[in-house]
């Protein structure tokens, strides 16, 4: 789809979501790709959409950034290990519930091991820091 037709698709939609009352419309977001600024020129153009706000949002971008470091080998398999060591405490409730006994006797708290989900960029980063906080009770 090129910008016209992103702009018609969108223009379209914003009239059935409003009520045809594009004046209920006061922002937008979307990709930062050249396709969606051509878009928003599109859109400025349109007298009934001129008042619009026009927000270029990146998290796509930042994902797909934060998640180029996992194709390097050695993150790979750190990650790949970390994921399995979380997993298996997941699966094993009895398992969890001794290590977060070890974690009060060490910590006086509990941590939680997080998943990563690779739609979500922070998690790759949450996982490894919620192993190393748990380190000394793992052990």
């Amino acid at each position: 789809m090129n910008a016209i037709g992103a702009a018609e698709w969108l223009k379209f939609h914003l009239q059935l979501l409003s009520n045809s009352d594009l004046n209920r419309i006061n922002s937008i977001s979307t990709d930062t790709c050249p396709t969606m600024f051509a878009m928003h020129d599109i859109l400025r153009e349109s007298p009934e959409l001129r008042h619009v706000f026009f927000i270029p949002c990146d998290s796509h971008g930042l994902q797909l950034l934060c998640k180029d470091p996992l194709t390097i080998p050695q993150f790979s398999l750190i990650h790949k290990k970390a994921q399995i060591i979380v997993k298996a405490f997941k699966k094993a409730p009895l398992q969890y519930a001794h290590l977060r006994e070890f974690q009060h006797q060490i910590y006086n708290q509990n941590y939680t091991l997080i998943l990563s989900v690779i739609t979500q960029w922070g998690t790759q980063y949450r996982l490894i820091s919620s192993l190393l906080r748990s380190k000394d009770a793992l052990r």
